[in-house]
C-alpha cells in the first residue's frame, strides 16, 4: 500500500490537469498513489490523462461537484495519509517529503498545511494580498478559533490522516466552495493542526470576478450554515459566546461585501446590520472596518488584477449606501479612496511601473491630503516622478492638511 493517496478532482480541466499530475510525479518523496476523479468533464480531460495510464488511477463519475469527487477518490484510496490537489494547481517537489516527515514526527496532529504561492494562468508568480493565505503559522492550540473567523488553509497544501477522516467524516457534499473550510473546522475541533512555514504548493488564479464566483455557490448563506453546523456538532462551544458572535459577524460581513460588489444594496445593508448585531467591533473600530473594505476592493479579481476604476466604484458604492444606523462611517469614503490609490503606489513601485506610481500618488493625495505627511509615500512619489508637481498645488495640499490636523486636535 502507498503511504500517501493524492486525490485530484477534475472538471473540464484539460488545460491544466497534466501539469497537476506532473507536479505529483516530480515529488522527491515517492511512496504515493495518484487518483484523478473526472467529475463528468465534457472536454478532452480523459484523453489527455491516457498518457499516464499505469501511473495514475483514473475514475470517471457523473458531474456532482468537487466535494463528491474528492469523497469518491478518498473512498477508493488506500494510503495512510490523504493529500489534496485541484486540477489547476501545482505542488512543489518537497511537498510530500516535508509533510510526511512532519506527520511522522507529530503523531497527534490530524492535518498539516503550508504556505502556497499564487500563480497566474500561465504559471507565473503573483503577489498575494494580506488575508489571502496566512502570513505566519497559527499556534496549534488556536487554529480552530482562527478558522472560525474565515478559511486560511489553502486546499492544495493539505495532507490529512485517514484515521482522522474516519473520525470526523469526509467533505460535506451539501456545501460547495466552502466545503474545504467546513472539513478543516471539523478536524481542528478534534485534533491539533500543523503548519510548515514554506510554500509547498502553487494556487492558480485566473482574474475572474471573485464576488460573482462566490455568489454562484451562495457563499453569503453557506458561511453562516457552516458555522451553525459546527456549533451544533460541538456542545462544548456553547459557553464561548464571544467566539460565536465574532465568527457570525465575520460571516454576515463577508456576505454584505459580496452583495455590495453585485450592486444588491438592500441585501448588503441588511447583512451589514446583522453583522454589527453579532459583532459591534466591526464598525466601532473604524480602521478595522476601513481595512476590511479595502482588502475586498483589491480582491474583486482574485489578487492584484482588479482595475483601479472598478475598485473605486466598489468603495463608492459601499460608503454611499451604508445603513442609516451607521452614519459615522460615511465620512471614511475619501479616506478609503485615498488608501486604495496609495496601495497602487506601493504595488506600482514593486512592479517598477513609474507611470502607475505617479498617477496613483496624485489621486491618493487629492482624495486624502494626509498622505503628504507619509514619508514612505512621498519618497516613492518623488523617486518615480516623470514630470514635476506644481509647487502651488503642493503648497495648497499641505496647507489644507495642516488646517485639518489643527481641527482634529
Amino acid at each position: 500500500m502507498p503511504k500517501v493517496s493524492t486525490v485530484i478532482p477534475a472538471y473540464n480541466s484539460a488545460k491544466y490537469v497534466c501539469q497537476a499530475v506532473e507536479s505529483v510525479l516530480a515529488q522527491i518523496y515517492q511512496d504515493y498513489e495518484v487518483i484523478v476523479v473526472d467529475d463528468g468533464s465534457t472536454d478532452d480531460t480523459r484523453q489527455r490523462l491516457m498518457a499516464y495510464e499505469g501511473r495514475i488511477r483514473y475514475i470517471c463519475q457523473d458531474n456532482a461537484e468537487r466535494s463528491a469527487a474528492r469523497n469518491n477518490g478518498i473512498r477508493q484510496s488506500t494510503g495512510e495519509y490523504i493529500a489534496f490537489l485541484d486540477a489547476d494547481d501545482l505542488w512543489l517537489p518537497r511537498k510530500l517529503q516535508a509533510q510526511v516527515a512532519f506527520l511522522e514526527r507529530n503523531p497527534d496532529v490530524g492535518l498539516v498545511y503550508s504556505y502556497a504561492r499564487v500563480i497566474d494562468a500561465d504559471g507565473k508568480n503573483k503577489p498575494f494580498l494580506k488575508g489571502d493565505f496566512p502570513e505566519q503559522g497559527v499556534s496549534t492550540a488556536h487554529v480552530f478559533h482562527h478558522l472560525m473567523l474565515g478559511n486560511f488553509i489553502p486546499c492544495p497544501t493539505v495532507v490529512v490522516r485517514r484515521a482522522c477522516l474516519d473520525v470526523v467524516g469526509l467533505f460535506d457534499e451539501s456545501f460547495c466552495y466552502v466545503e474545504d473550510w467546513e472539513l478543516w473546522l471539523r478536524v481542528a475541533l478534534r485534533y491539533p493542526v500543523g503548519f510548515i512555514s514554506e510554500p509547498l504548493a502553487c494556487h492558480r488564479v485566473y482574474g475572474e470576478f471573485w464576488p460573482a464566483k462566490l455568489d454562484k455557490y451562495h457563499v453569503q448563506d453557506a458561511t453562516v450554515r457552516v458555522l451553525e453546523k459546527i456549533f451544533a456538532l460541538a456542545p462544548e462551544l456553547a459557553g464561548m459566546a464571544d467566539l460565536k458572535q465574532r465568527s457570525l459577524g465575520q460571516a454576515y460581513w463577508l456576505g454584505a461585501r459580496i452583495d455590495y460588489a453585485l450592486d444588491r444594496l438592500f441585501e448588503a445593508r441588511q447583512r451589514l446590520e446583522q453583522a454589527v448585531v453579532y459583532d459591534p467591533t466591526l464598525v466601532s473600530n473604524t480602521q478595522r472596518f476601513l481595512e476590511s473594505v479595502l482588502t475586498f476592493a483589491e480582491k474583486l479579481y482574485d489578487t492584484q488584477d482588479t482595475p483601479l476604476a472598478e475598485a473605486q466604484t466598489y468603495l463608492g458604492r459601499v460608503f454611499s449606501n451604508l445603513p442609516a444606523s451607521l452614519p459615522h462611517l460615511r465620512g471614511l469614503k475619501r479616506k478609503a479612496l485615498g488608501a486604495l490609490c496609495a496601495s497602487r503606489v506601493y504595488s506600482g513601485h514593486v512592479l517598477q511601473n513609474r507611470a502607475a506610481v505617479r498617477s496613483s500618488a496624485w489621486r491618493a493625495a487629492l482624495y486624502d491630503p494626509s498622505w503628504l505627511i507619509n514619508l514612505g509615500f512621498l519618497s516613492l512619489w518623488t523617486e518615480s516622478l516623470i514630470g514635476p508637481m506644481p509647487a502651488s498645488l503642493l503648497r495648497k495640499l499641505i496647507r489644507r492638511e495642516i488646517r485639518r490636523q489643527r481641527c482634529l486636535s
